[in-house]
């Protein structure tokens, strides 16, 4: 009996299963053919890069802690081991994606600046595990330390190749000199000679020199601000201490004062009482300030902020003030802040390209987002992580600009990634923007995961905004998105669950 009961149950499985596929819908037959140019092979090598580095970097932050808590854990040391070897095969990786381009016949611009984005992120994974394997005095840590700064050090040497061959593609060609003709005599009159006085010579006018950058050496600022007129000046390997517990008044840097074309590479501003860096224009005072590569520490209140306050008489704003490659660890407030009084098309033309922010707003006193941008029009934010803040990753207002020309590419909004204790704020989603008109997202990722309400959640006034090439990521109704029934020309990848 059990027997024939087994049989007929296997029998009746077997006859649902041949249903199933008897009266499924058929499948249609499709074939995606992708480029296999050495431009699209370099794309989605860049992409895979991407997402191992963002991977170590989790990784090594958590063994920093672990380290920390269980210094003699054998485990601990085991897996520090480990990320070492991933580390230098990650970045012998990346060696060969730089190859791939130096080899190309021709450059175009994306492809230099998803490579270099991809080696600048690779630096600092570099730095941190040879700091993390520095805390284990054995000699094969010590071997593994040498060999992943050998790895670094080659990598730098393909990332100057790739950055001078760029150069050279894209440098002008200086024209030949046409040769003056000289005139001659017509031989039907003869000059005449009529004495002068002692013929006085023509002074030469003495050409006005080219300024270039003045590389300052390299030292220790204690609350610094930079001086009236500085211009053309590098700030190399600089460390910026101090500050100011009021943060009205100025930061452990501060900028507040008329001046331009100011580099600041490889710096550090460390924690201090207030803001790490202020940035305060009073009408088209400040323009052309860069950061390069600089790590800017905890702070109780902002990382980085530049406003323009406009004074009496005075009209326009701050202009083209970059962060390239910065690391901002969690902020108490808002990491980065752009802000901009009076009409916000006088500010902005800012780019923000492969900044990495860790977190914002452990302070509860203070406001909680990632990236604000309230105003400034034609903003570039690009090859950008924002990991768990208490707030939305990207509190934007565009104060109703018709076009307020904001581009954000290749990002990546990731709450489910956290590296500070403060938690998300469960009414606050990921993307929150106010007057927001015009604005292209062009394959960002929104994972909101389980803890951030939604993934966008857009108010009355924002239109004609462009998230078709966006990947939305969440737990259920997580992923959902907002769009207000004001709103129009709002355009949203197929699929997007709206509440």
């Amino acid at each position: 009996m059990y027997r024939a009961k087994k049989t007929l149950a296997i029998a009746g499985t077997t006859l649902i299963l041949l249903t199933s596929f008897a009266f499924a819908p058929p499948r249609t037959a499709a074939v995606v053919l992708e480029e296999d140019t050495p431009a699209a092979r370099v794309a989605r090598a860049s992409v895979t890069a991407h997402v191992r580095i963002t991977r170590s970097h989790h990784r090594i932050h958590s063994l920093a802690t672990a380290w920390r808590r269980y210094p003699r854990s054998r485990w601990v040391r085991a897996e520090i081991v480990r990320e070492e070897r991933r580390t230098i095969s990650v970045t012998r990786a990346i060696q060969a994606l730089n190859r791939q381009v130096l080899a190309m016949a021709e450059l175009d611009e994306t492809t230099v600046r998803t490579v270099l984005a991809v080696n600048a992120r690779m630096f600092h994974i570099d730095r941190d595990v040879a700091r993390v394997g520095a805390r284990v005095p054995t000699p094969l840590h010590r071997r593994l330390a040498r060999s992943v700064r050998t790895a670094a050090s080659q990598l730098r040497t393909l990332d100057a190749k790739v950055r001078g061959k760029w150069r050279a593609a894209n440098a002008t060609p200086t024209p030949t000199p046409t040769a003056t003709p000289t005139p001659v005599t017509s031989p039907s009159e003869t000059p005449t000679m009529e004495p002068s006085a002692d013929p006085t010579a023509t002074p030469t006018p003495t050409p006005t020199p080219t300024p270039s950058p003045i590389s300052l050496p390299t030292t220790t600022y204690t609350n610094y601000v930079v001086p009236a007129g500085t211009h053309d000046v590098v700030y190399e390997n600089c460390r910026f201490t101090g500050g100011s517990a009021d943060i009205t008044s100025g930061g452990v840097l501060s900028i507040t004062k008329p001046c331009s074309n100011i580099v600041f590479r490889n710096c550090v501003i460390d924690s201090g009482p207030g803001q790490g860096i202020k940035i305060v224009d009073y009408g088209a005072t400040v323009h052309d300030i860069r950061f390069e590569n600089c790590t800017i520490r905890s702070q109780p209140c902002m990382g980085f902020e530049c406003i323009s306050r406009p004074t009496a008489g005075r009209s326009g704003g701050y202009q083209r003030i970059d962060l390239i490659n910065c690391t901002f660890e969690p902020q108490g407030s808002e990491a980065v802040s752009y802000d901009c009084d009076g009409d916000p098309r006088q500010c902005g033309n800012c780019l923000i390209d492969g900044v990495l922010i860790k977190g914002a707003g452990t302070n509860p006193n203070y406001w909680g987002q990632g990236l604000e941008i309230n105003g400034p029009t034609n903003m570039t934010v690009r090859n950008t992580t924002i990991y768990r803040t208490r707030s939305c990753a990207l509190n934007l207002n565009g104060k109703g600009v018709a076009d307020c020309g904001w581009t954000f590419s290749d990002c990546l909004f990731d709450m489910t990634t956290s590296f500070q204790r403060m938690p998300h704020d469960a009414s606050a989603g990921i993307l929150v923007p106010f007057g927001m008109n015009g604005a292209l997202f062009s394959r960002c990722t929104f994972n909101a995961g389980d803890v951030a309400w939604g993934n966008a959640w857009l108010v009355d006034g924002c239109d004609n905004n462009d998230f078709r090439s966006c990947t939305l990521l969440g737990v259920g109704s997580y992923r959902r998105v907002y769009d207000d029934a004001g709103n129009a020309n709002n355009l949203w990848p197929e699929g997007t669950l709206f509440w």
